[in-house]
């Protein structure tokens, strides 16, 4: 809590000029009662930092889930597209791209951003048809001696698994606490890792037996002393304006409750020893999972069961340097050159405030000081015949800060170099002619900075996300999900062959390999060289015989990379059995015809059809 305190401030200076808030000072509010405008945050670090997300966004887009698997052999292509489907089921239930904004965007105005995976199961109540054994007597009594039973369905409510899967929840940078002998980027070395949350008892209660134990023993009232020790908890900058910790000395009912989880990696023999209980003697060391309540009821301790043997946790940062425990984000890298340029527009705006105020030099003895006072049309004069000119005179006055303009369009292009974000990035072209290849190449050097930083955020945190998903997934997935799921996909990628493995083909992930999403998709060029194949296939019906390939499941697989998943509705429903047809040279017509020789009439679609059906 020290260590990352001490971030605090910093992450609450970034994230109000993100969102451009300031809190008003006096001339602020003269200027609203004038109906002026007052100062300002120019938003020039949302802009730079949306144009970055965009970007980020659009990259891992590119796919319908965001860890598209790629088998490592051809016995691996049918049991991938299994997993493929069951991840992109799991992205789509838990608005993984959703997540995925909420943590890039925390790693960019923050320097890094958490999230935390689970596997969860959901259950809902739900209205369902059962079968029961039908009325009547003679029902019962056959039952009862070993009969058959007649059946019928009646209406009845039941718990109905609704999700089964991974959930990715993103966790605040101001609520996370890893060990701090390691970087933040390091995390996964350390021997613990913690968060923090508020929650409702009612929350808490509704998981009693089943993640809680012991709910009900939280206190509502804690010792002083345990909540003073801590700098801040939990909240952000806009809950915690004034940089006060959560107070839970007197916690009510109505109030949350503050959760503390924290992973930790102990030995059974000293866990044992220091928890002051029986946890077994095996000197190994093992993942802990450990949740505490108002700093006093812990209700939930446990070995961490995952195969994967990572903390739940993946950490990614805007700009990784090994050698710093924390890594500023792109709103801290600007945040000098933002204060400077909003200092020159708001200088701007009150000089010129200043400008067009109506001042006068007067000579009080010859003029009526109540008509400039009041702001009167006409200004009396007191028997002036001479020169008005030198009795009420207009103050000249001059914007000394008219430059300042121009000092912020060149600071602005600083700041595109320190960012790499320019005009090309956010879609607007310089001035001036530009060829084809020029603006290709223009394009392709403004993305060459945003490509590393999603490739580095790949590498350094997405891609493990990936493997966990994928690991809990084999580890964890029941077969009646798996076959919902998947539907008919099951027969080329069995549960079997494509879930249940060794544990340490699950621990590794050695037969899959998650595809680097920073990449274009391939889909298209995959398709386009297969529908060529398909075409020399169907045009020539002796290559299928010489290549040996099957151009219905091609066309299958062609469907399937283009999104097509109804193919099979556009069967022929009745095929009529069509008599054997050989074709002949022109010169040899006559003679077939004379020995009996039928000339049939066939289109192009029957002749496809044809001879798909002969081979």
């Amino acid at each position: 809590s020290d260590k990352m305190c001490d971030f605090h401030d910093r992450w609450d200076d970034n994230a109000h000029i993100y969102r451009g808030y300031r809190v008003g000072d006096r001339n602020d509010a003269k200027a609203k009662s004038k109906d002026e405008p007052p100062k300002i945050i120019v938003p020039i670090t949302y802009a730079q930092t949306q144009t970055a997300l965009s970007f980020l966004m659009s990259t891992f887009m590119t796919n319908d889930t965001l860890f598209p698997i790629v088998g490592r052999g051809p016995e691996d292509v049918g049991p991938a597209k299994g997993i493929n489907e069951d991840l992109m089921y799991q992205s789509n239930k838990s608005d993984m791209y959703l997540k995925l904004y909420f943590w890039l965007l925390d790693a960019t105005k923050q320097g890094f951003g958490v999230v935390r995976n689970e596997w969860l199961t959901e259950t809902q109540r739900m209205r369902v048809q059962e079968e029961v054994p039908a009325g009547g007597i003679g029902n019962v009594i056959s039952g009862m001696f070993g009969g058959e039973q007649a059946m019928q369905m009646q209406e009845a409510v039941q718990e109905v698994t609704t999700y089964e899967g991974n959930k990715v929840t993103n966790i605040s940078p101001y609520a996370f606490y890893p060990d701090p002998s390691v970087t933040i980027a390091n995390f996964q070395q350390g021997q613990f890792v913690a968060t923090e949350d508020e929650k409702s008892r009612e929350s808490l209660k509704s998981l009693e037996g089943t993640m809680y134990h012991g709910v009900s023993h939280i206190p509502t009232q804690n010792d002083r002393d345990l909540t003073t020790f801590r700098k801040r908890r939990v909240r952000g900058p806009f809950d915690n304006k004034d940089n006060a910790p959560v107070d839970i000395s007197h916690n009510d009912l109505g109030k949350p409750v503050v959760v503390s989880e924290i992973e930790f990696i102990m030995s059974e023999k000293d866990a044992s020893a220091k928890f002051f209980a029986d946890l077994g003697d095996d000197e190994t060391p093992i993942k802990w999972l450990a949740t505490m309540c108002n700093d006093s009821k812990v209700v939930r301790f446990e070995p961490v069961a995952n195969l994967h043997g990572r903390f739940g946790f993946e950490v990614i940062e805007f700009s990784p340097d090994n050698d710093a425990f924390y890594n500023p984000g792109l709103a801290d890298t600007i945040y000098e050159l933002q204060n400077i340029i909003t200092f020159l527009l708001n200088s701007h705006i009150v000089n010129v405030r200043k400008t067009i105020a109506n001042r006068f030099l007067v000579k009080e003895e010859d003029v009526n000081l109540n008509d400039i006072k009041n702001g009167s049309i006409y200004i009396r004069v007191k028997g002036v015949q001479s020169d008005l000119s030198k009795v009420v005179k207009q103050l000249d006055v001059s914007d000394i800060t008219r430059s300042h303009i121009q000092d912020i369009q060149s600071l602005m292009q600083l700041m595109q170099v320190v960012t790499g974000i320019n005009e090309n990035a956010t879609g607007q072209y310089a001035t001036g002619r530009r060829s084809a290849t020029e603006s290709k190449n223009v394009n392709a050097g403004a993305a060459a900075r945003l490509k590393m930083t999603s490739t580095l955020m790949w590498l350094q945190g997405i891609k493990s996300l990936g493997k966990q998903q994928l690991a809990n997934t084999r580890q964890w997935r029941s077969k009646e999900m798996y076959e919902q799921i998947v539907g008919a996909l099951a027969k080329d990628a069995p549960y079997e062959t494509t879930i249940l493995a060794d544990p340490t083909k699950i621990a590794g992930g050695y037969d899959f390999i998650p595809h680097d999403a920073t990449l274009p998709t391939d889909k298209q060029h995959q398709a386009a060289v297969l529908t060529e194949l398909f075409s020399l296939l169907v045009s020539n019906p002796d290559s299928m015989t010489i290549l040996n390939k099957n151009p219905m499941e091609m066309m299958h697989h062609i469907a399937q990379l283009h999104g097509i998943k109804n193919l099979e509705e556009f069967n022929l429903q009745d095929i009529q059995a069509q008599p054997n047809i050989e074709v002949v040279p022109d010169d040899q017509i006559p003679q077939v015809i004379a020995d009996g020789g039928q000339p049939v009439e066939m289109g192009g679609g029957e002749a496809l059809l044809r001879g798909l059906q002969g081979a």
